[in-house]
């Protein structure tokens, strides 16, 4: 059963005080940067860095423009664009943001290593702590990837923000085999803020019900998977995810009647996502597979 969890950095996340023009130019260019039109994009970012009023927004049309020009494997022009950008942070974050959308982990971290975030204008103290936690977790620097999180999520107020931080360092828990209270813990964390965007709330209930269901506290898990059902009012996604809980739940406690019904209607939503609908139908073959008596073994 495979746990939820969302990639949760953007680009930039400059939080951009501008006039209504400057945004709305801005919002025509990321439609266009986000339908693979990189040259419009690029030609929309620059117009928006040469007209820009102050730093900020100049480093964040820049820092698109940079990233559109990467996209089309035109690095020159890319790195030629950074170095208009004003402010030496703002600058540095674009080179952070270029790193981290070619992949280029140990080259983020040679550049980031000696520096200091949090005297870093503070709309991008956030993300830039959040690529280098990034860069660290994928080379196996775990207890520096998880530093750089917490760091993270004491610069910001934003509760999407903070969530996102502690979702990191679950998800980084269970993939080192770190013991099973400390992404609990975090899970309760997230669960305490509330998070009202981005599906975090429900990725975390059900990812919690997961981790429950493999400790045996039954009763727990349930309760998320309740809570879940409560909040997932009709959508396919969430509608599918909590059927593949229940069966998970009802597979792991030997209940394979009542697991095939839940992954039977799982398979059934309609419009749910591909690949949840196809992990059902797999539960689904594998159980009916199973010698009578007999659970096939369970994966998370």
């Amino acid at each position: 059963m495979k746990r939820i969890f969302s990639a949760f950095f953007v680009f930039c996340i400059f939080v951009v005080p501008a006039r209504a023009d400057y945004l709305s130019e801005r919002a025509t260019a990321m439609e266009l940067f986000n339908a693979g039109k990189f040259q419009e994009a690029t030609d929309g970012f620059l117009r928006l860095g040469e007209g820009a009023k102050n730093d900020v927004q100049q480093a964040d049309a820049l820092t698109h423009a940079a990233l559109a020009l990467q996209r089309m494997d035109r690095p020159d022009e890319a790195m030629a664009v950074v170095e208009k950008i004003r402010s030496v942070p703002l600058a540095t974050f674009c080179r952070i943001s270029l790193l981290r959308d070619s992949s280029q982990w140990e080259a983020l971290l040679k550049l980031t290593k000696d520096e200091d975030f949090s005297a870093w204008p503070e709309k991008v103290i956030y993300p830039a702590y959040m690529a280098r936690a990034q860069a660290q977790a994928i080379l196996g620097h775990a207890a520096e990837a998880e530093s750089d999180a917490l760091r993270a999520e004491e610069s910001t107020i934003s509760p999407t923000q903070k969530a996102m931080a502690w979702s990191f360092i679950a998800e980084r828990a269970r993939t080192t085999n770190e013991p099973p209270q400390k992404a609990l813990d975090a899970y309760a964390k997230i669960i305490a803020i509330n998070p009202t965007s981005r599906g975090i709330l429900q990725r975390t209930l059900y990812n919690r019900a997961l981790l429950l269901t493999d400790l045996k506290q039954w009763d727990q898990a349930r309760a998320d998977i309740s809570q879940l059902e409560n909040l997932q009012k009709d959508e396919p996604h969430w509608n599918c995810v909590t059927q593949l809980a229940l069966g998970y739940l009802a597979e792991k406690q030997g209940q394979t009647a009542e697991a095939l019904v839940s992954y039977r209607k799982a398979a059934a939503i309609p419009k749910a996502p591909e690949g949840l609908v196809n992990e059902a139908r797999a539960k689904i073959a594998a159980l009916e597979a199973a010698p009578k008596g007999e659970t096939p073994e369970v994966k998370n």
